[in-house]
């Protein structure tokens, strides 16, 4: 687990996804993905909530949760501005099956696929952000990505420390 989260944050930082090859993210692109992936956040994190018996889990769904809520109030502004970028309001499928995976854990199995998810989802986001940071058009959406790019890192911090609870 631990080794696998850092290969995660590792490709998440962007140093073996590098690509000259590889085509900028448009705002487009980058809006509706980091829409998906605060809408999953929001999501996964309160079921969290609801269905974790573990005090240092529910801690950290709530940061994700609050932290998430305030992503997505911030990314919203920042695609109404200048030329907006229309957002997604539901999950796109696949963030759909794995909030569903998640919701069919059993209750001794919930915060390790909890904590599983929110490793591979953050290394996911962070891979996005870092790549907008870098590449993406100048704008308010950059500015997004550059400003929320450490929240996103420390969320990985916090995972990628978090004792998983043995049940």
């Amino acid at each position: 687990m631990i080794m696998t989260a850092r290969l995660l944050a590792v490709l998440a930082s962007g140093i073996l996804l590098a690509s000259p090859a590889r085509a900028a993210v448009s705002p487009a692109d980058f809006a509706a993905r980091a829409a998906a992936a605060n809408l999953f956040e929001t999501q996964s994190s309160e079921l969290a909530l609801r269905r974790s018996q573990d005090g240092d889990v529910k801690e950290l769904a709530r940061i994700v949760l609050a932290d998430h809520q305030k992503a997505q109030h911030d990314l919203t502004t920042a695609a109404q501005t200048g030329q907006p970028v229309p957002l997604q309001a539901a999950l796109d499928p696949d963030h759909q099956a794995r909030l569903k995976a998640l919701k069919a854990q059993p209750d001794r199995k919930f915060d390790k696929a909890y904590l599983n998810l929110q490793t591979q989802a953050h290394a996911e986001t962070i891979a996005l952000f870092s790549e907008y940071a870098a590449n993406g058009a100048p704008g308010a959406l950059k500015t997004f990505a550059v400003a929320t790019l450490p929240t996103l890192q420390a969320h990985m911090q916090h995972v990628q420390d978090f004792t998983i609870p043995r049940h």
